[in-house]
């Protein structure tokens, strides 16, 4: 979950274009589609070193955005 008010849509674009990282919006869970503040992360291919710097890559993601 993001903070209020941000977008998982538009995060999701944020993190794929500037930090090279891939998530799905919240709003590929919903039926009816509504943009909300949420991400889905899929942890179970990568390594644990890959998990560890993902994670930080989309830490540092959400600061720059909602900056």
């Amino acid at each position: 979950t993001l903070p209020d008010g941000v977008s998982g849509d538009e995060f999701a674009a944020y993190l794929a274009e500037n930090k090279k990282v891939i998530l799905y919006p919240g709003s590929m869970y919903r039926p009816d589609g509504k943009d909300i503040n949420a991400v889905r992360l899929n942890f179970s291919v990568p390594t644990e070193d890959q998990i560890d710097e993902c994670i930080s890559r989309i830490a540092g993601g959400l600061r720059e955005f909602i900056k």
